[in-house]
């Protein structure tokens, strides 16, 4: 897994950019055999009055987290892989 992120501050504002990449592997329970294996990213991105806020940080991680698991759910490839 890994977790880039990139804030950008102004005067008033500020905005944090979140990438996370997470490496999905299937495998076979019996052969070990691995019948799919794909990296998955997801983006977030969340402004705030205040860099170091939970309400900033919080958010930027999770809508991140939000599209990296829409993005593998709606994978094409992963589907077949678990049928």
């Amino acid at each position: 897994m890994s977790l880039d992120f990139e804030p950008i501050a102004s005067v008033f504002t500020a905005t944090l950019n979140v990438k996370l990449m997470v490496e999905f592997t299937v495998s076979d329970q019996q052969t070990q055999q691995i019948l799919w294996k794909e990296f998955v990213t997801g983006l977030g991105s969340q402004k705030s009055g205040s860099m170091m806020s939970e309400d900033y940080i919080r958010p930027a991680f999770k809508l991140a987290m939000d599209d990296l698991l829409r993005k593998l759910v709606s994978s094409d490839s992963f589907k077949a892989a678990v049928k």
